[in-house]
């Protein structure tokens, strides 16, 4: 993720820490609009599995494109969600996701569900994140012939886009974000450098 912009989360968290960097008490299930960034967790040597930047564009490869449908099939799955914008990256992916109005029922909502499970809440982003990240590691690891590796980082980074200029600057820095692959820090060849 490039430090170029200043992003209005934050992102230093130790990957073997297994706390949560959720906002504390906030309904993750609510509607609202949620810019999310997964990492890869095959960063030996900074590789990039889902493709290139060449020409300041990306080149997806066939685990980046695996990557891509099954972001865009999030809505699919998830009907009261829909996609913003988003960016597969040669390591991460950054992509806005909005929860729509679901009318009186709200997943987060104990006394809607009487006896709601322990964990993920169900039909909140957690849920949607848990999935995309389960089936593409698992469709992703079929096509490597790699069964049971881990492909994403345990946790991913969030912000709650609060209001329209956060939201346009966030769509800004993702559609640039091909852009600014030279200066980003998972860039592969800033660890010779």
């Amino acid at each position: 993720m490039s430090r170029g912009m200043n992003l209005p989360y934050n992102i230093g968290v130790d990957g073997h820490n297994r706390h949560s960097i959720r906002l504390s008490g906030y309904d993750y299930a609510q509607p609202g609009a949620y810019f999310v960034t997964l990492c890869t967790q095959c960063t030996h040597g900074r590789a990039t599995l889902f493709g290139d930047i060449i020409d300041d564009a990306m080149h997806l490869t066939e685990y980046g494109e695996i990557a891509q449908a099954y972001w865009q099939a999030i809505p699919r799955h998830f009907p009261f969600s829909k996609l913003d914008a988003f960016v597969i990256m040669p390591n991460h992916i950054h992509g806005i996701l909005w929860i729509v109005d679901r009318g009186q029922y709200k997943a987060g909502d104990a006394s809607a569900q009487p006896d709601a499970p322990i964990g993920t809440t169900p039909n909140s982003l957690g849920a949607m994140i848990q999935n995309f990240k389960s089936v593409t590691t698992r469709h992703i690891n079929r096509a490597r012939a790699m069964p049971a590796t881990p492909l994403w980082q345990h946790n991913y980074y969030d912000n709650i886009i609060r209001n329209e200029q956060a939201l346009q600057r966030i769509r800004e820095y993702i559609l640039a974000n091909p852009l600014q692959w030279a200066r980003d820090e998972e860039y592969p060849l800033r660890s010779k450098s």
